[in-house]
């Protein structure tokens, strides 16, 4: 065997070693590549159940936050509306306070005296106008319990409201008999700086900023911006 055959001998051992070895190499390769496509195609699988999924849970999430918005608002209405037909209901309602009543006196014949007196006879109050007369519970027991007076209507009222001042002269305060979430209501406007006054009349609670008209304000409003938006004086 010359050198020349022993070289070309050599070659092809090398070559048919090194194709086998190629070829192992390529089929474990293509073993890897067939597990990763697999493991690929498993991922995305499970990618797309999970987006799927994510939507799901994403209409769910705005469902439920739709239908809580709209309970909250079914529930601020109910209590705005609550709230004005508790107001209503007061309509010719007025409070005393600093009257000092017996156990055995007529409250009736007490206020009639009491206005006929502070109205100077101006203004005489009939038991026929009265539809209710009774005293609340008080905060303090050193103090008279407060009145509550029911009218026959609001004329009645305002001809007893002429002589407010005179009230509170006399240390008989009087007042409109207000709703606790009006009351808040107004306590609440009154501590934002951009507001000059509120107040109650007619059933409902007003309030201006200098230079404004006056806004009526409900319960939930967004009395920040209503008030803002009114037009100028």
């Amino acid at each position: 065997m010359t050198k020349d055959d022993m070289s070309d001998m050599i070659g092809k051992i090398t070559e048919s070693v090194l194709h086998q070895i190629r070829k192992g190499i390529t089929i474990e390769f293509q073993k890897i590549e067939d597990k990763l496509e697999d493991k690929l195609e498993k991922i995305a699988s499970q990618n797309n159940v999970l987006i799927k999924e994510n939507e799901q849970l994403k209409k769910q999430v705005s469902d439920l936050n739709f239908k809580l918005y709209d309970c909250n608002e079914g529930v601020k209405e109910s209590l705005r509306i609550s709230n004005y037909n508790e107001q209503y209901s007061r309509k010719t309602n007025l409070k005393f306070l600093n009257i000092k009543c017996g156990e055995n006196m007529c409250l009736a014949d007490k206020i009639i005296e009491i206005i006929k007196d502070v109205s100077n006879n101006e203004f005489k109050l009939n038991k026929s106008d009265i539809i209710a007369i009774h005293p609340l519970q008080s905060k303090y027991a050193n103090k008279p319990k407060p009145i509550i007076l029911k009218v026959k209507n609001t004329e009645i009222k305002e001809n007893i409201m002429k002589y407010r001042k005179s009230f509170f002269n006399s240390d008989i305060p009087v007042y409109h008999d207000v709703t606790k979430k009006n009351m808040d209501l107004i306590k609440h406007l009154k501590t934002q700086s951009y507001i000059a006054s509120a107040w109650y009349y007619n059933c409902h609670v007003y309030a201006k900023t200098d230079g404004r008209h006056k806004v009526k304000i409900d319960l939930f409003d967004d009395f920040e911006s209503k008030i803002k938006h009114a037009p100028s004086d």
